[in-house]
C-alpha cells in the first residue's frame, strides 16, 4: 500500500471526528478553551504512519492563531500511539494499527484499524481533552509554570515554551 492510499482512508475519518482540514495539511477542531491540531507523519521505508496532536490554549494565543494553526503552534503535543501507550495500550497492539505494510496487513485491515483507532481516540484520549478543557477554562495564568502542571499528564510541551520556562515543563512530563 501506497501512503496516498493511507492518506486516503484517514480523510473521511477526521471529518467524521468533526476535524477540518487546514492550509498546512493538518485537520483542526476547537473546544470552549482548546484548539487541538492532528497531522498525519507516515514513515514510508518502515510502513507505518503516526498520527501526532498539537494542542494550543486559547487564553495564550491571539484569535488569529486559533483560525489556521499550523501543527508547530501547539504548546503541548503527543502522537496517538504515544498517548495510547500511556493510558495503558499494548505496544505490539499497537504497532499493528499504525501499520500500512501490506506484507502485514492487507486494504481492508489497514481501513479496520484506522477505524479501531478512531474508536480508542474516542473513548480515551477525547475524554482527557474534555479534562483539559476544563483545567484551561480555569486556569487564570499561563505566565505560571505551576498553571501547566496539570496539561502534562500525557501531553510533552512545545520545546518553545518550555525553554519560556527555563526547562521547568519538560520536568512536569517525566514526572507525570
Amino acid at each position: 500500500m501506497h501512503y496516498t492510499e493511507l492518506l486516503t482512508i484517514w480523510d473521511p475519518i477526521f471529518k467524521k471526528l468533526g476535524y477540518r482540514e487546514t492550509q498546512f495539511n493538518n485537520w483542526v477542531s476547537q473546544t470552549e478553551e482548546l484548539v487541538i491540531v492532528l497531522c498525519v507523519r507516515v514513515d514510508d521505508k518502515e510502513k507505518n504512519f503516526s498520527i501526532e496532536i498539537g494542542i494550543l490554549f486559547k487564553k495564550w494565543h491571539s484569535y488569529e492563531s486559533w483560525e489556521a494553526p499550523a501543527f508547530y503552534d501547539h504548546d503541548i503535543m503527543q502522537s496517538w500511539d504515544g498517548l495510547l501507550f500511556k493510558m495503558g495500550e499494548w505496544e505490539y497492539y499497537l504497532n499493528n494499527l499504525f501499520s500500512y505494510d501490506s506484507d502485514i496487513n492487507t486494504y481492508a485491515e489497514v481501513k479496520n484499524n484506522s477505524k479501531e483507532l478512531a474508536s480508542l481516540f474516542l473513548t480515551k484520549v477525547m475524554p482527557h481533552i474534555d479534562q483539559l478543557d476544563n483545567y484551561a477554562s480555569q486556569a487564570e495564568d499561563f505566565e505560571k509554570e505551576t498553571t501547566w502542571k496539570p496539561f502534562l499528564q500525557y501531553f510533552f510541551p512545545n520545546w518553545k515554551v518550555d525553554k519560556y520556562f527555563r526547562g521547568a515543563l519538560v520536568k512536569y512530563y517525566r514526572r507525570g
